[in-house]
């Protein structure tokens, strides 16, 4: 008996209609980041240029040379979290399309702890999505 595998490649940025491809933070533990404390997990910055990137107070001297190593800004723009909060809190991300639109959706669940940790996530999305972010409908 023969067995058939397909095998479907999704790259980034490419979404199929309506189906949500899930968004993985980019690995920061090389990177120097600056951690601010407060903000608000609601309103991420976007960073559209590399300009934009060495200029951003979320990142120290030399950060913007390992970051763009990550991102194509021509095609891609960088969506960066950083709040406060239960240390348990998690931020999802996936893009997709609605209304022929592309729409990079993260959701945001609060933690049940009481402990306050600073959280610093950055996503790679495609560069004409629509950014949104919404509080997770399931959390509790």
């Amino acid at each position: 008996m023969r067995a058939c595998v397909v095998l479907v490649l999704v790259t980034e940025g490419a979404v199929a209609a309506g189906e949500p491809v899930p968004l993985t933070p980019l690995d920061l533990k090389d990177v120097a980041a600056v951690q601010p404390k407060g903000g608000d997990v609601t309103k991420p910055t976007e960073i559209k240029t590399a300009d934009e990137l060495a200029r951003s107070p979320l990142f120290r001297a030399g950060a913007a040379d390992e970051l763009k190593k990550h991102v194509d800004f021509s095609k891609e723009k960088l969506v960066v979290f950083a709040w406060s909060g239960s240390g348990r809190d998690a931020v999802t991300g996936a893009t997709r399309t609605a209304d022929k639109k592309l729409l990079a959706q993260f959701l945001y669940a609060p933690g049940a702890t009481r402990d306050l940790r600073q959280h610093f996530k950055v996503f790679v999305v495609p560069g004409d999505a629509e950014v949104k972010v919404e509080n997770n409908p399931r959390a509790k």
